[in-house]
This record gives C-alpha cells, structure tokens and sequence, in this order.
C-alpha cells in the first residue's frame, strides 16, 4: 500500500483500518453497479470501449452518491434506489420531449 504517512505514523492498526475501509469502498461499488446499473451483462466487446462505459458507470455512481449524501434528508422517506428512479424518469420525460429528443438522437 502506498501512503504518505511517516512510519510513526503508520501503525499496523491505521494501516489496517485504511485497507478494510478501501475494501469496502471498493466492494460497495461493485455491488451497486451489479445490483442496481446492471452491468452482469455487457454489450460492448471492444476493450477500449468497455472501459470507457465503466468509468462512465463508476462517475455516475459516484456523482449519485453525492447527490443522495449532500440532498437526501432522512427523514424524507425515500430511498437512494427509489430516488434514482425518480431521476431515471425525469431523464426520460426530458428525452421525449420535442427538443430534447434531437439531441439524444444516436442514430
């Protein structure tokens, strides 16, 4: 692991700690992209472009999370998955409208 700390610093428990809580980072961003972005299965073959779509997925996760830890009230009743289904929509409703439709337009 690379890290900035001294080695005063850097004791066995902090360094520890540090690691398990990158795994769970790690492992929660992976969930959320299986269970809720749908990312079992990908139609893109090509390498380049298959990494391109996950570093997409990974900044619109993460923006996500943003906006539901800075927005979110808890006592607001609503979930961080039904909330992105709210969004989900909103884009869809913009998309069929008149304009915006010419310019999500990919064929």
């Amino acid at each position: 692991m690379a890290t900035t700390l001294s080695k005063q610093e850097a004791t066995p428990d902090l360094v520890r700690e540090i690691i398990h809580r990158r795994w769970d980072i790690e492992n929660t961003l992976f969930h959320e992209l299986k269970g809720n972005w749908n990312m079992e299965h990908c139609y893109i073959h090509q390498e380049i472009a298959f990494q391109v779509i996950l570093w997409i997925m990974f900044l619109a996760v993460n923006l996500l999370w943003l906006f539901l830890h800075r927005n979110r009230r808890k006592d607001s009743g609503f979930s961080a998955r039904e909330i992105a289904e709210k969004m989900r929509s909103a884009l869809e409703y913009i998309r069929d409208r008149s304009l915006a439709r010419y310019l999500f337009d990919t064929s």
